[in-house]
């Protein structure tokens, strides 16, 4: 069961380890009467970044500070209850919006487009999206976290594309707080569905994962002459679309043994020691949902003979799917 009370949970998580609001101001970095509007339901819309350090800063997870009662992570039917109780959650705020804003109605149609259930010990899943149709997945199988974060992200792009439609600040707001919390709890469920892999070839794929990354920044990049004109082969609205999707691979950087990337979940930039496969495994499926859902939504085509976009982004999105299994899955 899931609260609303975001502000009384705060409070009350705040008491039980013994913080004042003074302290706990300090350590979010935010001002006391900031943190006073907050536990007081007063603030109007809080951010992801906030939200992520919150958890980090009273060690808590999404769960708790959303108020959803925790279950436990080994039941598939537990599990598979959650995730449909918070889904039921945001589809009925949406639905209150929607009856001021018929627009509202493409988020919800994304929202109930998603079908999830247990089936003789397995979960099965079922979503109207390119990446993944359907099928059968283990309580412990990686495939079930990609799933999960495709749905994630269409629903991510239809919240932008009708706030954007909207332009009415307090929509915005809601949508932005329905997000946060449907966003933390995927999140989570996509991770403690990934299991270490000891057989991880950390050298070899760390090599082959940022040359792919150089090569698909490097190949979608374009030249300009000096008053502006494209030099390449692109014409301007596919060098608009290309520069789009560059820009998800642009969040990945490489330093030492370490991958720096920008968590579109969570909203934070993460470092991942390219020995946590399970990091690294959610970090590689979080890059791929990503890439190939904007890709495809945002030139509004779903041909799977790569015909609806330029060779470069397809085939970089090809090898990327490639290494997912040839690392990870066994």
């Amino acid at each position: 069961m899931m609260s609303n009370n975001f502000g009384e949970i705060l409070k009350n998580l705040r008491k039980e380890r013994g913080l004042t609001i003074t302290k706990l101001s300090k350590m979010l970095g935010i001002s006391p009467s900031t943190l006073c509007k907050m536990e007081a339901g007063k603030t109007k819309k809080i951010d992801f970044d906030m939200v992520s350090r919150i958890c980090q800063v009273l060690n808590v997870d999404a769960n708790q500070i959303f108020g959803i009662v925790p279950k436990f992570h080994s039941d598939i039917q537990n599990e598979v209850e959650e995730l449909k109780s918070t889904l039921e959650y945001v589809s009925n705020q949406f639905l209150k919006l929607a009856l001021q804003d018929k627009r509202i109605y493409e988020i919800i149609d994304v929202i109930t487009s998603f079908e999830i259930e247990p089936v003789n010990g397995k979960i099965w899943g079922r979503f109207e999206n390119p990446i993944m149709a359907g099928g059968y997945f283990n309580e412990n199988d990686m495939i079930y976290g990609l799933f999960l974060m495709s749905f994630f992200f269409q629903f991510n792009y239809k919240c932008r594309k009708v706030a954007l439609k909207i332009q009415q600040p307090e929509y915005e707001q809601a949508i932005d707080a329905l997000f946060i919390r449907l966003g933390m709890i995927l999140r989570e469920q996509a991770t403690r569905n990934i299991i270490s892999y000891a057989g991880f070839q950390t050298e070899k794929f760390y090599e082959e994962f940022k040359n792919l990354i150089n090569i698909a920044v490097k190949a979608l990049g374009h030249k300009y002459d000096e008053i502006g004109h494209l030099t390449d082969c692109y014409n301007p609205q596919e060098a608009e679309e290309l520069k789009h999707i560059r820009a998800i691979y642009e969040t990945i950087s490489f330093e030492g043994e370490t991958i720096k990337y920008y968590d579109y979940i969570a909203k934070v930039y993460e470092i991942v020691n390219i020995h946590n496969t399970v990091e690294v495994q959610y970090m590689v499926m979080n890059l791929y949902a990503k890439a190939y859902t904007e890709s495809v939504l945002w030139l509004k085509k779903e041909d799977p003979s790569g015909q609806w976009c330029p060779a470069t982004p397809w085939q970089i999105i090809v090898k990327l799917k490639v290494m997912i299994p040839k690392y990870f899955i066994y």
